[in-house]
């Protein structure tokens, strides 16, 4: 069994922030970014799973991969399913 997770903050005037979710199935979620001086903000989103570490698009579906078994082209594939990240 993983050991799931969840944390975030944000820090002073600047809004710096940052928040991550990681679920039972060992996939971590999260984003990251700061309010620069003209009070535009800018975020980064991401997923992290077998795979590695991807920057990936708000509100659009990705492909996570929940184990990391090699296969025809050596990457770890295991089981793959696709979600929707979500953020309010």
């Amino acid at each position: 069994m993983i050991n799931s997770y969840h944390y975030g903050y944000e820090v002073g005037p600047d809004g710096h922030f940052h928040h991550e979710r990681r679920g039972q199935d060992g996939v971590t979620y999260g984003c990251y970014g700061h309010v620069d001086p003209n009070g535009k903000l800018h975020v980064t989103h991401y997923v992290a799973d077998s795979r590695g570490y991807r920057v990936v698009e708000p509100n659009k579906p990705v492909q996570i991969y929940l184990e990391d078994e090699p296969d025809w082209d050596g990457y770890g594939s295991g089981q793959r399913e696709t979600v929707s990240i979500y953020y309010n």
